[in-house]
């Protein structure tokens, strides 16, 4: 039996990513992510709840994160769930789920920011839109 750990989201883009170096010279790119959800209650009232992804990129994925990814834009990413677990200065543990991206596609129409999708991408794409 295989174990898998595989995270895939198509949302919008929550702030222009963050670029940094991590200590060994690695290129990182850091930014946000929004989900939502939408569904009728049982009185037929429409609801919605919006979900934060916080997303980490390294290597040359980052690079290109950093030059063409910004606010708003449509994006899907695969990745890894990585969970991040710490003490505050108090003494208080924290803990952060962050996504890994291994492959971002930036889906927005605009020409000026997006590739055309391969076709294992856009098949993805479609099954995700489609249920």
């Amino acid at each position: 039996m295989s174990i898998v750990n595989e995270a895939r989201i198509w949302g919008h883009i929550g702030s222009d990513p963050k670029i940094s170096k991590t200590k060994g010279g690695q290129d990182v790119a850091e930014f946000s992510v929004a989900t939502k959800e939408t569904w009728k209650d049982a009185e037929g009232v429409k609801k919605e709840h919006t979900e934060w992804h916080q997303i980490t990129v390294y290597g040359p994925l980052a690079v290109q994160v950093g030059k063409y990814y910004k606010k708003g834009a449509a994006v899907m990413l695969r990745g890894q769930l990585r969970t991040e677990r710490w003490e505050d200065k108090d003494g208080n543990k924290k803990s952060i789920t962050k996504i890994i991206a291994k492959d971002a596609f930036l889906t927005d129409k605009r020409q000026d920011m997006a590739a055309p999708l391969d076709e294992e991408t856009q098949q993805w794409a479609d099954d995700y839109t489609n249920g």
